[in-house]
């Protein structure tokens, strides 16, 4: 009696090497903080250098990311469009909040969202007329249980077992604080934005360096911000 046949999709790997080589490399050069050369991407990825090429000059052929006249990568415009659709609702609910913070606080306003174990900034604003502000780039990530973002978030969920005492502060006072847990020589305020239905969409935050600032304006500020987010969003 003949064996069935078996389904190559199913015996198959479940995922594709080339696009996960791809993702990597995208991932790569977007979280790099100066542009990366064909050999930095060779590295990164682990692969020859011909296999890097090819990868990256498929990105740029589509427009995420682009050649600098010195040889090296750096994220382009399509990259932009498609992080703009990522949360849409949450962002186009967020974007003229973090706005006028960013203007009223003199200091980079962001939105950051949980994913898993982590907290990824999806969008930013950096305040005008100000002499000096921190930059903080969408993309950005960290452990969700470091930095006020994360805090914030966390305290917006129900109470767990072993959670710091940050976030049980942060819970109480409606905002989270930090100083140098992410970045060296950053400070962060945050406050979770909370749905109609009860659920945290993200944290609303600002960054700044170490400096005397009052806190507690801060907070009342961000506060008001994340509030008016979650309002807005379904």
């Amino acid at each position: 009696m003949a064996r069935p046949r078996k389904d190559p999709a199913v015996e198959s790997s479940p995922h594709s090497q080339t696009l996960d080589r791809g993702i990597r490399l995208l991932i790569a050069i977007a979280e790099a903080p100066t542009p990366l050369d064909l050999q930095q991407i060779s590295a990164k990825l682990d692969v020859h250098r011909s296999i890097a090429y090819r990868l990256v000059r498929t990105l740029e052929h589509h427009g995420l990311v682009r050649l600098l006249p010195d040889g090296r990568y750096e994220p382009d415009l399509a990259l932009a469009a498609l992080s703009a659709s990522v949360r849409r609702p949450l962002q186009s609910a967020a974007m003229p909040e973090l706005t006028r913070l960013a203007a009223a606080a003199g200091a980079t306003a962001f939105l950051a969202v949980r994913q898993a174990d982590e907290v990824v900034t999806v969008a930013s604003v950096e305040p005008p007329h100000v002499a000096a502000h921190v930059a903080y780039r969408p993309g950005t990530r960290h452990r969700v249980d470091r930095g006020a973002p994360g805090l914030a978030i966390l305290a917006g969920e129900p109470m767990r077992a072993g959670e710091r005492p940050e976030v049980e502060r942060a819970r109480r006072l409606g905002y989270a604080t930090s100083s140098g847990e992410v970045v060296p020589g950053l400070s962060s305020v945050a406050a979770p934005i909370i749905r109609g239905s009860g659920d945290v969409a993200g944290a609303v935050a600002l960054v700044f360096l170490h400096e005397s600032q009052d806190i507690n304006a801060i907070g009342a500020m961000v506060v008001v911000a994340a509030t008016n987010i979650g309002a807005a969003v379904l």
